[in-house]
């Protein structure tokens, strides 16, 4: 209980960000922007380098053939590269689906566990929440990398978004169905945390996995930057709606949701969902 309790975890913020900003120093640049400034010779050795010895020569080489068309052909069709260019003709249909595909990040749930889980594993009479939500983190991480394996040797993208959708929402379902019938008994605290944490696995290893690498192959090469520009920060404004909007549904001075179901200690869970709100 000090300095330390907000510090630590500041730091901890940090540690990620600073590999990932030495690591960019290593990172060659994009083949496709190099074709498009025209230094060809650049853009084939960053390719190879991306690549790496694993990838037989023969699917670089196509690869490269399909890299070099595509760019010629979109060179082609260039006027000009603003904003507007990502709602005019074919590629408006592009930049819908890359907005849908960030959105369904937030539509999955996800940012309003990353919020409010511990407070609602508290109220349904969890006691160490805290590390509940610590043991959900890493089933996420565990779930992400089980999700890259399986988009690059078992499904493919399509089939991995809809075994995540669905996986996702039936673990809100089961939640939501275990807290209406038996609201704040030990048996529904031990189902929310399980269907938590296999929603955490399945959103890290299907919907998180599979989510961006789509939306940045759905787009145009010349409007890639603006429209996953502005994709990301779509899914940034839907994460920090329902950050702020969710306190108003519990707090007991705005719509007072959980009062209409917990009867236990409905002083306590007021007192804080005020603070929240506040």
């Amino acid at each position: 209980m000090s300095k330390a309790s907000y510090q630590i975890p500041l730091g901890c913020l940090y540690i990620v960000p600073t590999i990932l900003a030495i690591g960019l120093f290593f990172v060659p640049e994009s083949p496709r922007w190099l074709l498009h400034k025209g230094r060809d010779d650049q853009a084939r050795a960053a390719l190879n380098k991306l690549r790496g010895t694993s990838v037989e020569s023969q699917y670089i080489e196509l690869e490269w053939a399909e890299m070099v068309r595509g760019v010629e052909e979109e060179k082609k069709l260039e006027k000009s590269i603003g904003f507007l260019d990502m709602f005019r003709g074919p590629d408006l249909r592009r930049t819908l689906l890359c907005y849908g595909m960030i959105g369904c990040q937030t539509a999955s749930g996800i940012w309003f566990l990353i919020g409010y889980q511990t407070y609602f594993l508290s109220l349904a009479g969890i006691t160490k929440s805290f590390e509940f939500s610590v043991m959900n983190t890493v089933i996420g991480f565990i779930g992400v990398n089980v999700g890259m394996v399986c988009i690059r040797h078992v499904f493919g993208r399509r089939s991995i978004l809809m075994i995540g959708a669905t996986a996702c929402g039936l673990c809100q379902l089961a939640s939501a169905v275990a807290y209406t019938v038996n609201t704040g008994s030990t048996t529904t605290g031990k189902v929310l945390v399980a269907f938590t944490a296999i929603f955490y696995f399945f959103y890290n290893g299907c919907v998180g996995a599979a989510s961006y690498p789509v939306a940045t192959e759905l787009v145009s090469s010349r409007l890639r930057a603006w429209t996953v520009g502005t994709a990301t920060s779509l899914g940034y404004i839907l994460a920090w709606l329902v950050g702020f909007c969710s306190p108003y549904f519990i707090n007991p001075e705005d719509l007072n949701w959980v009062s209409l179901h917990y009867p236990f200690n409905i002083a306590t869970i007021n007192s804080v969902s005020y603070v929240m709100t506040e």
